[in-house]
């Protein structure tokens, strides 16, 4: 107990112990406290979540490339993410691509993230976005360029991962490399956040991971 309030897991040791001391109880009743003990622990603490969602990624997983105008992107992978997700929801979460839209240039995808705190269901929503790169295709025989080729399926992968990140990052995750980002813009002058500048550098760090 914290502040004088009862955590979840307080309440759950209470009824363990409940279950095994009161002698009133028969053994089913014993049972069914256990069974709703054993629930309760299974259950993650708001606070507890909140911090593991939260925590820095290690240094040692971050990368950097270059972005729009040579700005450098501190980034970190999208499988780290997927980790993150499986430590601290034990692989219990759902990530659910809803639309995505494509033109000559770009691939974006509408990402929908559920999640179970306490019990309750938590949904965060974002966009994604990927430049399509082009390929040139030969002739077998002459080996002359002929035309180009969009990797498609590399860009609807990249859109996703990055559709996928910001929903993370909704939770938390990843949220200081967010922070630095913005501070590094303030310090650069920028004061359009949110402009087409680093939506432009956020997509470029997808395409890429």
């Amino acid at each position: 107990m914290s502040n004088g309030k009862f955590t979840i897991g307080d309440i759950a040791r209470i009824v363990k112990e409940v279950a095994t001391t009161a002698t009133e109880l028969n053994d089913s009743q014993k049972q069914a406290l256990l069974h709703q003990a054993k629930r309760l622990e299974s259950i993650p603490q708001i606070q507890g979540t909140g911090e593991a969602l939260s925590k820095p990624f290690p240094a040692e997983l971050r990368r950097q490339r270059k972005g729009h105008e040579g700005k450098m992107i501190t980034y970190v992978s999208t499988v780290y993410y997927i980790d993150r997700l499986n430590e601290v929801f034990n692989h219990q979460w759902n990530f659910e691509l809803l639309e995505h839209i494509t033109s000559d240039t770009e691939v974006y995808c509408h990402g929908k993230l559920t999640v179970e705190i306490n019990g309750v269901p938590v949904v965060k929503e974002a966009y994604g976005g990927s430049e399509i790169v082009y390929i040139n295709v030969y002739d077998k025989e002459t080996r002359k360029v002929i035309g180009r080729k969009p990797q498609m399926g590399d860009a609807l992968k990249a859109s996703q991962s990055d559709s996928l990140k910001k929903c993370c990052s909704l939770l938390g995750i990843g949220g200081e490399l967010y922070r630095e980002k913005n501070q590094g813009n303030q310090n650069q002058g920028n004061k359009t956040a949110g402009g087409n500048g680093k939506s432009y550098d956020s997509r470029t760090a997808g395409a890429r991971q």
